[in-house]
Parts: structure tokens; C-alpha cells; sequence
């Protein structure tokens, strides 16, 4: 789901995405998609950001409980989230609060890119371990039931 048309120009240009049958791309708000859309999904990747910022309501439970409504349970459930400033790490407590309410314990990668530290917060942990072994390196996944940032 990407609101810009750009984007998804650039996305099917250098991700070659058309390789891939089971992949659709849908132009619109992805607020209004999660709180429409009746199918479940496998994968599910949350990376909203309007230049370093996660716009509010990606944060609310509403969001949340819609995500769990377009998932399944092995369903694998990523949210990117910068924290760069001390506002970032607040909506960060606040979104890990609201994920762990609606989905249970939730899990997170932590990665710093240009001395910024970045976590993407995980439901279903077997599953994200499983592509962390195979997929990335130099990320460390933790378990957590509530992971705070406390400074």
C-alpha cells in the first residue's frame, strides 16, 4: 500500500517487482486500506514515514486492531520504526504498548544506520527469527513483552 504514485514507479522499477505473481501494489492511504481491507495477509511490513516522521495515526490503536484484522496467526507482522528524537522514542513506547495489548509479546530488530538507531517491532517471533537467520545480518533480535526507552 503507497500513496505516492512515485514511489510505486520507483518500487516496480528497481525492485522488479512484476517477477512477483502473488504481489500487488495498491495506490491509497494506508490508514483507509488497513481499515477497509477484509483479506488476511502473510507478510505484512509497516514503513510510514512523511519525511522522518510516522504520521499519528499509524501510532493509535484503531491502526493496531486493524492490522489484526488483515493478519492470521502466522501471519509475520514488521513496523519500522526511527528513533531519533525523544518524541520518536514516545510514539515508539506507545505503539510497542498498543501492539502488545492487541497482539500479545511482541519481539523487535534493532539497527543503527548513520549513527541512528532504528527498531522494527515483530509479531510472530519464530517466524522473524527464521527470516533474520536466513535474510539479514548484523541485526539482534530480542524478546520482549513491553521494550520502554527510558532515556
Amino acid at each position: 500500500i503507497e500513496i505516492d504514485l512515485e514511489i510505486i514507479r520507483l518500487v516496480k522499477k528497481y525492485f522488479n517487482t512484476g517477477q512477483y505473481k502473488d504481489l500487488t501494489v495498491v495506490n491509497q492511504n494506508a490508514s483507509q486500506y488497513v481499515k477497509n481491507c477484509s483479506s488476511a495477509y502473510d507478510i505484512i511490513i509497516i514503513d510510514l514515514y512523511v519525511d522522518n516522521v510516522v504520521p499519528e495515526e499509524f501510532h493509535c490503536e484503531e491502526f493496531v486492531k486493524g492490522l489484526k484484522n488483515i493478519s492470521h496467526e502466522n501471519s509475520i507482522i514488521l513496523f519500522n520504526k526511527m528513533l531519533d528524537t525523544k518524541k520518536a522514542k514516545k510514539e515508539y513506547n506507545k505503539l510497542v504498548f498498543e501492539m502488545s495489548k492487541v497482539f500479545g509479546t511482541v519481539s523487535f530488530l534493532s539497527y543503527t544506520v548513520n549513527n541512528i538507531e532504528n527498531r522494527v517491532i515483530c509479531v510472530n517471533t519464530s517466524r522473524v527469527a527464521e527470516i533474520n537467520r536466513r535474510f539479514v545480518e548484523d541485526i539482534t533480535l530480542s524478546e520482549t513483552l513491553y521494550d520502554p526507552i527510558l532515556n
